[in-house]
């Protein structure tokens, strides 16, 4: 169970840090247009 619980962590981490490389990218694609 305890396993299963840092998986979901690692999974919600990774899903943030993608979230927040598609901000930037966005941000920089408004920058350049």
């Amino acid at each position: 169970m305890k396993q299963k619980l840092e998986m979901l962590g690692e999974d919600i981490d990774k899903n943030k840090e993608s979230l927040q490389k598609a901000k930037e990218i966005a941000g920089e694609r408004q920058v350049n247009i």
